[in-house]
């Protein structure tokens, strides 16, 4: 499996728009910033020449919603990282909710609170959540990018089923064909394999795992390191 960046386009040449908003429940109550808009869309081929079949992007959809959101720890970053797992301390936003579109059953709806600070409200946010804060209260436009693992039939475009969505990241500029700034950002494929092992986690391939380890061969003891990194590589295939 790959680590795969990918927006949503109603087509290859149609951007998706993202709403920002400001809420407060009451004139005492803390100020918040919600990202809304489509997040997923199934059974079209995107800008990337990808297609996601529907009920592989809605199983997808679904393990994110009951093992992140629903636990309020699906956070995004500021701009797509190389690594597959979510880091608190890198996070700008957390997703609240991610449904099915009752207009189109293809199409996943979801929102996010930005994590600003409100200081008259004693409430901290994060580096990036300010940052992002400050963008958004300017008039930047952004847009939305998933970010997950999975395998690509290179002869049709399709994902195969066992993709597996991280999370949603926020990016400043899609930098595709026909994409404004404005859109929820399709990405790129990246060149590096993954695996889910027995605990569902998302995992480095052992040979990915095995090639690390020997680049950093120490200077003494290298005999015992090799056989270490060997004996922990055969084990884990």
């Amino acid at each position: 499996m790959k680590l795969i960046y990918d927006t949503v386009m109603s087509s290859p040449n149609s951007a998706v728009l993202l709403e920002a908003k400001i809420t407060q429940d009451n004139i005492s109550s803390p100020k918040k910033i919600k990202l809304f808009g489509p997040q997923c869309i199934a059974n079209i081929k995107n800008i990337n020449r990808r297609i996601y079949a529907r009920e592989t992007l809605k199983e997808a959809v679904d393990y994110l919603v009951e093992n992140w959101v629903k636990r309020n720890r699906c956070l995004g970053e500021l701009e797509h990282p190389t690594y597959n797992t979510i880091n608190p301390s890198e996070a700008c936003d957390r997703l609240i909710s991610l449904y099915q579109s009752e207009e189109d059953e293809n199409v996943w709806i979801g929102e996010s609170e930005v994590l600003a600070s409100d200081p008259a409200h004693g409430i901290h946010g994060t580096p990036k959540g300010d940052v992002l804060a400050g963008l958004l209260s300017h008039g930047t436009m952004v847009g939305r990018s998933t970010r997950g693992v999975g395998d690509v039939d290179e002869s049709t475009g399709v994902v195969n089923p066992g993709y597996r969505l991280i999370c949603i990241d926020t990016v400043l500029d899609p930098s595709a064909a026909g994409c404004c700034s404005e859109c929820i950002v399709e990405g790129i494929l990246q060149n590096k394999d993954f695996m889910i092992n027995e605990h569902n986690e998302i995992v480095e391939m052992p040979y990915e795992r095995f090639i690390k380890d020997l680049s950093k061969l120490p200077i003494r003891n290298r005999d015992e390191y090799v056989t270490e990194c060997v004996r922990r590589f055969l084990g884990s295939i």
